[in-house]
C-alpha cells in the first residue's frame, strides 16, 4: 500500500496593487493638509515674533536710557530708535546733539530690518512727523526716561503697524509717552 501524502497548498494573502495605491493616495492627501497648515502656522508665528521684537527693541532703548549706557564710548544726551518706514529698517542710536531725532552724526548702537514679507503699514501709523513722514523716531531722555515721539513732546499715545503678505491681519505696536508703556495688539 502506498501512502499518499497530501500536500496543502499555502495561500498567500497580500495587498493588491490597487489597495496599496489607494492607501498611498490617502496618505499623501493627509500629508498635504498637514504641510499647508504647518506653513501657515510658521508664517503666523514669524509675524507675531516680529511685533514682539519691535516691542522689545523699544524697551531695550528705554533700559539704555535708564542705565546711561555708553554708545561708541560716549554717554549720549538721549537714546532712541529710528524706524525707516519705506525701507522697513531700524537703527538704535545715541542722540549726540539733543535734537531728539536720528541724524547721520549720531552714534549707532545697532541696526536691522524687518523679517522677509513683513513691512510697516504706513496707512495705519499715527503721530507721523510732518517734516519727514518716512521716518519714525522714539527717543528716551534720561534719567526718567521720558519718551518723545518724532521730536514732538505733545504726542502721548501713538502706534506703528506691521503687515505681512503671507498672513491676513496686522500687528499694532502702541506706545504711550505718559505711562511709558509699550504693548502689541493683533487686528484681523
Amino acid at each position: 500500500m502506498s501512502k499518499v501524502k497530501s500536500q496543502k497548498l499555502k495561500v498567500l494573502t497580500a495587498f493588491t496593487l490597487i489597495e496599496i495605491l489607494i492607501s498611498m493616495a490617502i496618505f499623501i492627501l493627509l500629508l498635504t493638509f498637514v504641510l499647508v497648515n504647518y506653513n501657515h502656522g510658521e508664517n503666523s508665528n514669524t509675524f507675531r515674533l516680529q511685533a514682539f521684537n519691535i516691542e522689545d527693541l523699544i524697551y531695550s532703548v528705554q533700559n539704555m536710557a535708564l542705565t546711561g549706557q555708553k554708545i561708541d564710548g560716549n554717554i549720549p544726551d538721549n537714546y532712541g530708535i529710528n524706524f525707516d518706514l519705506e525701507n522697513n529698517t531700524y537703527v538704535i542710536f545715541g542722540d549726540l546733539n539733543d535734537d531728539k531725532i536720528y541724524n547721520l552724526g549720531d552714534s549707532v548702537y545697532s541696526s536691522g530690518s524687518l523679517y522677509d514679507n513683513i513691512e510697516f503699514d504706513q496707512g495705519e501709523i499715527t503721530c507721523v512727523s510732518e517734516a519727514d513722514p518716512s521716518f519714525y523716531d522714539i527717543v528716551f531722555m534720561p534719567p526718567q526716561p521720558e519718551m518723545i515721539i518724532n521730536s514732538n513732546e505733545t504726542y502721548y499715545e501713538c502706534k506703528l503697524s506691521i503687515i505681512s503678505n503671507r498672513v491676513d491681519g496686522r500687528w499694532d505696536i502702541f506706545f504711550d509717552s505718559i505711562t511709558q508703556r509699550v504693548w502689541t495688539n493683533f487686528i484681523n
